[in-house]
């Protein structure tokens, strides 16, 4: 499964290699109008990974047990086959490809994050957040 762990280094690695970056051709169907829209910024939530591009448009993923992000090169051999292609985004000479994700969908920028709990791994995480809930409950 991939954990939290996991999730921040791949957002690290796609915010590092991405963010700032045109997309030049999206699929599915259903993810083409990523097509021209920028990468702002890549962030993980939980096991939740967010990417968020110009005019409010995130691409909110989830890999549970099966997925991964892979980013290849110009020409380079895929390490996955085609057919478990969950998403593929194009940017100049790097492709990112979600492979046997789940979760991948569009969503708006004010949705994100909705129905979570607080991130462990988050910057601004306090445990009083998580512990206030659980003790008001027990009276």
């Amino acid at each position: 499964m991939a954990e939290g762990d996991t999730i921040w280094r791949a957002a690290a690695t796609l915010q590092r290699r991405l963010a700032g970056r045109r997309v030049c051709a999206a699929r599915p169907a259903a993810l083409s109008r990523l097509t021209g829209r920028t990468l702002l910024r890549v962030e993980p939530v939980g096991k939740h990974l967010y990417m968020y591009f110009s005019d409010g448009v995130v691409l909110h993923s989830h890999m549970r047990m099966t997925g991964a992000w892979h980013l290849y090169n110009d020409g380079q051999a895929r390490r996955r086959a085609a057919h478990l292609a969950t998403a593929e985004l194009d940017f100049d000479d790097v492709q990112a490809v979600l492979f046997a994700a789940p979760v991948c969908e569009l969503i708006r920028a004010a949705a994100v994050g909705s129905g979570l709990g607080p991130d462990i791994l988050g910057a601004h995480f306090d445990a009083g957040d998580l512990v206030a809930p659980a003790r008001a409950s027990a009276h």
